[in-house]
Order: C-alpha cells, then structure tokens, then sequence
C-alpha cells in the first residue's frame, strides 16, 4: 500500500486475474524473466503490464519503445509476478538471489501465437560462436538475459551495449545513435559474471585474458532469431584495478548487402555517385557521424565496382560483410596489424579498387590519398560533413593541394 501511495500506481492481484493470450503475446518471454513483469491488459492504445519493482521506471521507459505505445504499470506481488510468468512464459529455477529464470527454447514460453499480436515479438534467440568461440548453454540463465538484451538490440537496430563490471556491481548500458538517452540496467555480480563469461565463450576471447592490463581483445559471435541474424562484434578492456568494459556494437549483416539503388538516394545523387566511381583513380569518400550509414554506402559502392575483370582489396576493422570477388584483409591491432601496415601490404596485391574502412592516422590518410592518384580509393572519415572532411584531411598531414584536386 505504501508503494502504491508513492508511485501512484494501482494494485492487481493477479492470482485471481485472468490474462488473454493476445495481451501475453505482446511481451518477448525473455524480458518477462529479465524484469519480472507480466502484461495483463490492453486498455485502449495502452498496455497494462504488472511489476514486481515499481520504482523502476526504466522498465516501463523500455517497454514503451518497444511496443511503441503507451503503458501503465501496476503493482503485485512479487510471489505472484513469479507464479504468473512461471504459469505463462515457462518454468523457472531461481539459481541466485539476483539471477535470471531458465528458459528453454521449447517451453510453453515460445508457444504464445495469436492473430492479434504484436508482429515485432522475436522468438527465443539462438547463439552462433564467432570462428574462434564455442557454443554456450543456451537454457542457462546467464543465456536468458544475453536473450533478453540482444532482444531489445534487435527491436531498436542502431545501438550498441556496455557490460559493466564496477567496484562489486554489474549493470548493462545500452547506448542509442540516435541520440535518445542511454539505458542502464543493474543485475546481481553472479549473473553479471556468468553473462561476461558466455559472451566470451561465444566471441572466442579466453576468460584468462580477457581483463589484462592495458589489453585490449576482440572477438565475434551472431545471435539468430527466426531469419534475422545478428552480429556481435566484442571488445574487452580492463578499465580500473576494480572493474572491466565489455562492449558490444551489433550489426544485422543483412543491412549491409544493398546496391546503390537500395540505399534511398536521390536519382541525382545516384547518378553522382556511379559517374564517380567510374573513374580510374581517385578518392571517393563518405562522411558522417558513427553509424550514419558510411559503411552500408561503402560496401554498396565497391559491390559496383567488383565485376570479375578488376581486383578490389579491403582493409577494415572488423570485416563486417564478405563480399565474393574482393580480398579482405581485417586490421589486428593487438597484433600490431594497424590500418597503414595494412593498406601497405593491399598495395602489394596490385589492386584496381581499394576500400580502406575509415582514415585514422597521418600514415594511412597520406597513403591513401597518394594511392587515389593510380587506383580508386574507397574510404570514411567520422566528420560531420563534406566541410568538416577537408579540414579533417588537412590536419592528417594530407597537402591543401592534394585535398584540392
């Protein structure tokens, strides 16, 4: 009651409430186990979901963006939140005081289906290990929330995640490109550590290394949900003596296999870019902020140029797309493998197109565009805009002139 005094919230008791399938459906299980909530009705354009925490708003923030409508929080009991997902949404086996549910991939969780719900709920999500990883259990806990985050991702594509190990805490971040105000959700240490654990296993980074000082590590892994694929690319540093970043950019592969006629270009603009690329030689540059789209407009554009009768080399990092007749060659940083040692050894193959992933340093920017005065050269910087890049170039050590021609 004084709860319900506090936040304003109305009270259910859902041990007498009976829940239609159609609201059921509207909530992914795995963020049913993740939060302990329950929808139980749609009044109007709002969805009702009942809480076990109610002063915890992110929550509801959460739910609003995915299912893009209103929704009230109501408040229950906490035996009785968990009574309500274990009877709709599956079995759960409380492992830790702050742990995740198990959730099987063929429990009663997944078999909620109706005509009236929402198109975007995901299935259960399968873990596919990068090149050097190893599958997981995916009925673990640690599975269940990895699930329920990659679930969001998915949802809202444009995002990217920090795992957060800090001073005896864990808390997931998850950041928007968009510019809407970042996300954070706070778990037990155990599953915190255990969630760390099955990402590493996952992108092939050994537990062992994966927080030495001063090193960072990468690995990969994809996350499969009906026929969407997602792709993990993971980076793992050692911050403080007392705590560890895990962060994680995602990317729908599928986003990046597009021609130029798929981009949603202007008639103009296209015929702009073609004219462009028809050149022998020279600099064709995009420019933007982070996950503008500059990679997705890259390889569209060098997927223009690769007809069997030139040799087109890469340089990126990571290799986010292969594509067939290109050469490929991904930047190791820990190995000492940069983007300028890198595009000198693409010189080597004697290639006609060449695609640099983005200019970060005096050495590569210089040897591009020199490069640019035999072949064509493909690359991003991270700027604002076409102004903000000259002054960029300029300051990489790359000669007014040169810039000028």
């Amino acid at each position: 009651l004084e709860l319900a005094r506090q936040t304003g919230m109305d009270i259910v008791d859902l041990d007498r409430s009976e829940i239609p399938d159609e609201v059921l459906a509207l909530l992914n299980p795995s963020l049913a186990h993740a939060h302990r909530i329950v929808p139980v009705a749609v009044d109007g354009d709002e969805v009702v979901v009942a809480l076990s925490d109610p002063l915890n708003a992110t929550v509801l923030d959460e739910l609003r963006f995915m299912l893009n409508r209103e929704v009230r929080g109501v408040i229950a009991r906490p035996r009785s939140i968990e009574a309500a997902i274990a009877k709709h949404y599956g079995d759960w086996k409380p492992e830790l005081e702050d742990a995740l549910y198990t959730m099987g991939l063929e429990s009663d969780a997944t078999s909620h289906t109706s005509e009236h719900a929402d198109e975007s709920t995901l299935p259960a999500l399968t873990f596919q290990p990068g090149p050097d990883g190893a599958a997981i259990d995916e009925g673990s806990e640690a599975a269940a929330l990895l699930d329920a985050t990659l679930a969001f991702v998915f949802e809202f594509e444009e995002s990217w995640l920090e795992l957060r190990l800090f001073q005896g805490e864990f808390a997931i971040v998850t950041h928007f490109d968009d510019g809407s105000e970042s996300r954070t959700n706070h778990y037990g240490l155990e599953l915190g550590r255990g969630l760390i654990d099955a990402v590493k296993t996952l992108a092939g980074i050994p537990s062992s290394q994966a927080f030495c000082p001063d090193t960072t590590l990468r690995g990969r892994f994809s996350a499969r949900a009906g026929e969407r694929t997602l792709q993990v690319d993971l980076t793992s540093r050692r911050t403080t003596t007392e705590g560890a970043t895990l962060v994680l950019h995602t990317r729908e592969p599928a986003k990046l296999d597009l021609e130029l006629t798929q981009l949603g270009l202007s008639i103009k603009e296209q015929r702009a870019i073609e004219k462009a690329l028809e050149a022998d030689s020279g600099l064709f540059l995009v420019t933007g902020p982070q996950r503008s789209g500059k990679t997705t407009t890259l390889y569209a554009a060098v997927r223009r140029l690769i007809d069997g009768k030139t040799k087109t080399v890469t340089v990126e990092q990571p290799v986010e797309l292969e594509l067939d007749g290109a050469t490929q060659c991904p930047i190791n940083l820990e190995l000492g493998f940069t983007f300028a040692r890198g595009l000198k050894a693409a010189l080597f193959h004697e290639p006609d197109n060449l695609l640099v992933g983005e200019l970060r340093d005096r050495e590569t920017a210089g040897m591009a565009v020199d490069s640019a005065g035999v072949l064509r050269v493909l690359t991003a910087l991270r700027v604002s805009g076409a102004v903000s890049a000259i002054h960029t170039l300029i300051d990489l050590g790359v000669a007014p002139a040169a810039v000028a021609e």
